[in-house]
């Protein structure tokens, strides 16, 4: 399990200036795996389905974090974990979540409108899918 620590480390920084360009950018990689692929409760994985995001969104030089804990949970222990999703920030530090399973992405202001958003912005933090496979590998 990674510790964000200081998380400047995870700014899109190759993005500098252009906020709303890595935007677009983030919502056209999502809209096109949320339209190529189905979640099914039971038959399909959101940890596959953060890491495959995951991986498209580094093809296009996008640096993403995975993030697993229970959305319906505060402080949860990892052993309460259920779900995963992705955290993006740009090269300001303003972060995005985007949920691999309904295809939608939540900034930071959308979690102050509605507060059950602030759980994307809980759980363990995995800087690459190896990492994530490691700790979930009983479950994986």
């Amino acid at each position: 399990m990674e510790s964000l620590g200081d998380a400047s480390k995870y700014w899109n920084i190759a993005w500098v200036g252009r906020p709303l360009e890595l935007y677009q950018e983030i919502l056209l990689v999502n809209s096109l795996y949320f339209e190529t692929h189905t979640y099914i409760p039971g038959e399909t994985d959101c940890n596959d389905m953060a890491i495959d995001i995951w991986n498209m969104l580094m093809t296009d030089g996008i640096v993403s974090l995975i993030m697993v804990g229970n959305l319906e949970m505060s402080q949860e222990r990892f052993q309460d974990c259920n779900h995963a999703w992705l955290v993006i920030y740009n090269a300001d530090g303003a972060a995005l979540a985007l949920e691999p399973t309904n295809g939608e992405i939540y900034t930071w202001e959308d979690a102050q409108i509605y507060p059950h958003l602030m759980q994307y912005w809980e759980g363990f933090v995995y800087e690459k899918p190896s990492d994530l496979r490691a700790d979930l590998k009983e479950r994986w």
